[in-house]
């Protein structure tokens, strides 16, 4: 039997064996001793260890009930020490024991593997975006994922050298829209796959209004946000710790730059706060409960949830820098955190599908490379007044040539101009053949400022617009959005031209779907043909503009130039 092996094998065993046993017996009654004479001591240490009053109850339970637990990496050992805590307790439901596993996992890559799991989880990414984006996965989703509530906040900031934190303060006091364009370089992190990227994003696309040309202006503001951008906040960390001085500061979370300085004698990194409603990581609790999972489980996760609110947990959570769900500020006791005790003003919470899809498309237009070539008007009547002081041809030019600043270098354009006598056999001018913005920026901008020079003659529009779909399909590129604007001020006055029915017949014929080159056209002033114009468009499913406000122009012409990405 055992008990007779057990005992065998302790007569038999050896004087140095037995002389431990002896001392064990010893110490264990000292132990008893004083438990019994200091009024149970070594009880009330275990009880300040876990942070209770009392001692933990015996386990009451049979059996183990897992919880598993997934959190965003920069809470996981916070949460982790709730867990730990709640499960020296000896917690139960329904008469089994039950025990939260934490596991640390960066929220883009939960997304994926809750996607694909069955298994009933507990989850805290650093945004409810992740969770939206989890329950639009598939319709079963949609009703397996429930937002419980937040464990605490974290607004976006500007992470910045301290050296650079100065300046950027004082572009900081005109907003997020004003920093990020300021002339102190700011960048981001990877908006598809960081809840900071995204959350920074879609904040300037819902603020970003609807104003002609504002969509495109915002995504010249995402253009030159790419040129630099980070796959995640770690990176722009590491960049600063290496090199402060040439490394760009970078749009993160208030704790980011809390971890990113924490064990330092010095801040390395200094969170900068734009002025205006700002964008917060709210840390939500997500319980995924698929159709068909254990109800212990859940009911074991309901019990936990409570845990992650509770006042032990509120000061875990705010020493690796989160506020309270609440966005009550950080408090830090040292000013090597890098952060200010300063109130916020949170933008909306909810996000909807809409303002996520809006915000994704302008990320995208920026992302895309285009090939644009951009027909002018420069017939007589673009030397009228516009009705601001300045001549139509002198508002677009100007137009034209702030466009110019925003188009990256690894986009294609070309320009021409039309008039009837824009050339000697034809009604069009090519000023700049389609080529790569990189190698021919300064000529593109040099033959944009002579337009006004260029002025005179009869708008030859049919055949240029014919002519222009035509050279754009014969360089189409399958890498690129294939576009070209074309703007005038009035009708076709040519009488040899294709004719309206002849250019739309042809214009349908030779319009490609799976190679699709779109025609957008932009009619300024009350005398351009607005019939003409939009049927040119609706030929090759492209867009047409009307333009009565020369202070329009700029906005309606970047908007040509993302319409169909």
């Amino acid at each position: 039997m055992a008990g007779r092996h057990a005992a065998s094998r302790a007569a038999t065993g050896s004087p140095a064996q037995g002389r431990r046993r002896r001392t064990s017996r010893i110490v264990a009654a000292l132990v008893g001793v004083v438990v019994l004479a200091g009024g149970g001591t070594v009880a009330a240490l275990a009880a300040r260890s876990n942070g209770h009053h009392k001692p933990a109850a015996a386990p009451n339970c049979t059996g183990e009930v897992s919880v598993p637990v997934v959190a965003a990496p920069s809470v996981q050992a916070a949460v982790g020490a709730v867990a730990d805590q709640w499960n020296a307790s000896h917690p139960a439901v329904q008469g089994r024991c039950v025990r939260a596993v934490v596991t640390g996992l960066d929220s883009a890559a939960a997304t994926k593997s809750l996607a694909a799991d069955t298994t009933p989880t507990l989850w805290i990414p650093d945004s409810r975006l992740w969770a939206d984006k989890l329950a639009a996965t598939s319709p079963a989703l949609a009703s397996a994922v429930k937002v419980d509530g937040s464990i605490g906040t974290s607004p976006l900031v500007v992470a910045a050298p301290p050296g650079k934190a100065a300046a950027l303060g004082a572009a900081a006091r005109t907003g997020w829209a004003g920093v990020l364009s300021g002339s102190t370089p700011v960048t981001v992190t990877d908006p598809t796959t960081t809840a900071a990227g995204a959350l920074l994003m879609i904040g300037l696309s819902a603020q970003n209004g609807t104003a002609p040309g504002a969509a495109a202006k915002l995504v010249g503001l995402f253009i030159r946000l790419q040129a630099a951008m980070l796959p995640d906040s770690a990176a722009g960390l590491t960049a600063l710790s290496a090199n402060p001085a040439a490394a760009p500061a970078f749009v993160a979370s208030e704790q980011d730059v809390y971890l990113g300085n924490r064990g330092k004698t010095a801040p390395v990194v200094s969170a900068v706060y734009p002025s205006g409603p700002t964008p917060m990581l709210d840390f939500p609790m997500v319980r995924v409960v698929p159709a068909g999972s254990d109800p212990v489980v859940a009911a074991a996760m309901a019990l936990f949830e409570p845990q992650l609110t509770a006042e032990a947990a509120r000061s875990r959570l705010a020493a690796v820098g989160l506020r309270t769900p609440s966005g009550a500020p950080l408090t830090p006791t040292s000013t090597t955190t890098g952060t200010s005790p300063q109130q916020v003003t949170p933008a909306p919470a909810t996000v909807t599908p809409a303002q996520q899809a809006a915000a994704l498309h302008l990320w995208a237009a920026a992302s895309q490379p285009s090939q644009l070539l951009a027909a002018i008007d420069v017939s007589g009547s673009m030397a009228d007044n516009s009705g601001n002081g300045k001549s139509k041809i002198q508002v677009v030019t100007a137009a034209a040539e702030t466009a110019m600043t925003l188009v990256p270098d690894d986009w294609t354009m070309g320009l021409w101009t039309f008039s009837q006598h824009a050339a000697p056999a034809t009604d069009w001018s090519e000023l700049v053949p389609l080529g790569p913005v990189k190698t021919q920026r300064s000529t593109l901008t040099g033959a944009t400022v002579s337009l006004p020079t260029r002025v005179g003659g009869n708008t030859g529009l049919y055949d240029t617009a014919l002519a222009a779909f035509e050279d754009v399909s014969a360089h189409y590129d399958p890498a690129s959005v294939n576009v070209v604007a074309l703007l005038t001020d009035g009708a076709d006055l040519d009488p040899d031209s294709v004719g309206l029915p002849a250019l739309l017949s042809r214009l349908k014929a030779e319009y490609n779907p799976s190679k699709p080159v779109h025609i957008v056209t932009i009619g300024f002033g009350a005398d351009a043909d607005a019939s003409a114009l939009k049927q040119i468009s609706d030929a090759t499913h492209g867009q047409s503009y009307l333009v009565g406000d020369p202070n329009q122009i700029l906005g309606v012409l970047l908007d040509s130039i993302i319409a169909n990405h």
